[in-house]
């Protein structure tokens, strides 16, 4: 999972964006986690690579 969500933080373009780049991010990473991930450890993941 962390893999997918450095990835997707690459593509969104939003390293060191903070917060305001969730949304961006979970859309990205939603679709290829989903029925495999919880939501809320996906989630946990995004804000820590967000900073």
């Amino acid at each position: 999972m962390a893999a997918i969500v450095e990835a997707a933080v690459d593509q969104a373009g939003a390293a060191g964006a903070g917060p305001k780049a969730m949304g961006k991010v979970m859309g990205i990473v939603s679709p290829q986690v989903k029925g495999r991930a919880d939501g809320a450890a996906v989630a946990a993941e995004v804000r820590r690579r967000l900073g």
